[in-house]
């Protein structure tokens, strides 16, 4: 099977043709795996949250999470052949472990069992994982080796590199005693042990050139060799200049977050799938920290990737147009996918160019980031060539623009799970709820019931989310992510003598309304008190 699958080990390789391949896309697919979704239980996702209250809970959330796995696919058009083809690239990422920058987060059982039940690397990842950097943590880390504080007595390996020193330092001094200009000496055990270690190979280089002013070290990939050379110290000087060693530390260290920065550079349209929180770990992770108001973030957001789109809300809006016959009845990405590649959403519309990718020998692994994303740009385009199609449907042949326009309705738009509202629009003011209206259930003998009792009464009617009202024995407000489970409630309690189910009304239920009916009360029955007193005591 051929993977392009990027690590450490081949990113530096990999890099110009990744860059090539994101430069001709017409569009770029991409989709992430995290280390947990919501390791704070206080911060989970409610029906009931507001778009700004959803983005004050990930906000916090993302300072515990990481991307582990992220999957990019460039999507090119070719009309010789009308054919659309994506480039899958399916990169392995781990934070980095150096001083100054060093990150630790959490792990969610649940992610761990998931990713590992849909065949995740883990040994990829925790060896050869490809680090990142934001903004703020290249910065200091550039400020502190310039100020020359970061050496090895900070390091996180620090035995594991001085019991190195001492293994080879009798071998070195001897080489360096009778060592002519030019001279070599190969430490192949240095490469063997730390190969994959950017700190290691840092600090190694480092105590080396320090130690011995007239020595050059080198790492030789063909050869698998860590090499020192005897030279004279203008010759090190020199070299010095050209081949900055921090420069190519930080480079290093940058690794994905050279691949993010040139993905806002070409300002291309990018389309993810239930992507909300995928926008916010990627703005956190290769940005900056996500800024305290939401407002901010949108705007952040839109500078740096002016076109998104989402095509789970995209489903969810053009679905309802679909005959009842050709619809589909799922949002899951690896449903749609199989729906539009093979079932009746393949002949939605006649004429679809090919859609292809361009690995050979790639087979299809759901959850797996990378092929995530190829499915993510294919539903993606079948979707866009039906809108065009009911748009503009006497328009041959269909090219990019075309696409991108048949579907400006959706820029931008961004899909929310359990929310007040199904989608944010991140240029712009987010729509008005369209969910149910909320629900009160009432006993009506005042029996007071825990919210797990007044689940266990709604269960299998769908999804619902119950909270009690302060101050009222026997009433409960409840929430419901779509009309069908609405109703479901409705006609459950429908003629029940023990409980009464209502919609939910500010005036009539809410604690600051009833206040207002109190004070308004008390306030007219001192009105009327003080009219009464000053007439007895006007005509007495």
């Amino acid at each position: 099977m051929c993977r392009t699958d990027i690590n450490i080990i081949n990113f530096k390789e990999k890099f110009p043709e990744i860059k090539r391949s994101l430069e001709d896309a017409r569009f770029i697919s991409f989709d992430l795996e995290f280390s947990a979704l919501y390791p704070l239980k206080e911060y989970s996702p409610s029906i009931f949250d507001t778009p700004s209250e959803r983005y004050r809970k990930l906000r916090k959330i993302m300072e515990h999470v990481v991307p582990i796995q992220i999957g990019i696919t460039a999507f090119t058009c070719d009309l010789t052949d009308n054919c659309f083809r994506g480039k899958i690239y399916n990169f392995y990422l781990l934070p980095p472990s150096f001083p100054t920058i060093h990150k630790n987060f959490l792990f969610d059982p649940g992610a761990v069992k998931f990713l590992a039940f849909h065949g995740f690397d883990f040994n990829q990842f925790a060896s050869v994982g490809l680090p990142f950097l934001s903004s703020p943590e290249e910065e200091t880390l550039r400020k502190k080796l310039k100020q020359g504080t970061i050496t090895n007595d900070v390091a996180e390996s620090k035995l594991e590199l001085n019991s190195l020193f001492f293994e080879v330092r009798k071998k070195v001094r001897e080489w360096y005693k009778v060592a002519k200009h030019g001279d070599k000496l190969s430490l192949p055990e240095i490469y063997d042990k730390f190969w994959n270690s950017y700190e290691m190979l840092y600090f190694i280089h480092k105590r080396f050139r320090c130690k011995f002013s007239k020595v050059w070290t080198f790492v030789d990939e063909k050869n698998k060799d860590f090499v020192l050379q005897k030279l004279t110290v203008e010759e090190c000087a020199k070299l010095e200049a050209s081949q900055n060693l921090e420069e190519e530390l930080i480079s290093q260290l940058l690794g994905f977050t050279r691949v993010f920065r040139l993905l806002v550079s070409l300002k291309k349209p990018i389309v993810g799938h239930n992507c909300f929180q995928d926008l916010f770990l990627m703005v956190h992770s290769f940005d900056s920290p996500l800024p305290s108001s939401y407002s901010c973030f949108k705007k952040r957001m839109n500078q740096l990737f002016p076109i998104i789109f989402d095509t789970k809300h995209i489903s969810r809006a053009i679905k309802l147009e679909v005959p009842l016959r050709k619809r589909w009845h799922d949002k899951g990405l690896d449903f749609l996918y199989r729906f539009f590649s093979q079932d009746v959403g393949r002949f939605l519309v006649y004429d679809v160019p090919k859609l292809e990718h361009a690995n050979n020998g790639y087979v299809e692994k759901y959850h797996e980031a990378g092929w995530d994303s190829y499915c993510t740009g294919y539903i993606f385009l079948c979707m866009a060539f039906w809108a065009l199609n009911r748009n503009y449907s006497g328009l041959r042949p269909f090219v990019s623009p075309h696409l991108i326009q048949a579907l400006e309705e959706f820029k931008n738009k961004i899909n929310v799970i359990r929310c007040s509202v199904h989608c944010v629009k991140l240029d712009g003011d987010d729509p008005k709820p369209i969910k149910p209206p909320f629900l009160v259930l009432q006993s009506n003998i005042k029996r007071n019931l825990s919210i797990y009792q007044v689940s266990n009464m709604l269960s299998g009617l769908g999804f619902f989310e119950i909270r009690t009202f302060p101050f009222h024995r026997g009433r409960y407000l409840i929430a419901t992510d779509n009309d069908q489970t609405a109703r479901k409630i409705h006609e459950e309690f429908l003629g029940d003598e023990e409980f009464t189910i209502t919609e939910y009304s500010w005036w009539q239920h809410s604690v600051g309304a009833n206040v207002c009916k109190f004070t308004g009360v008390v306030a007219t029955s001192f009105l009327l008190v003080l009219v009464a007193d000053t007439l007895i005591t006007k005509y007495r």
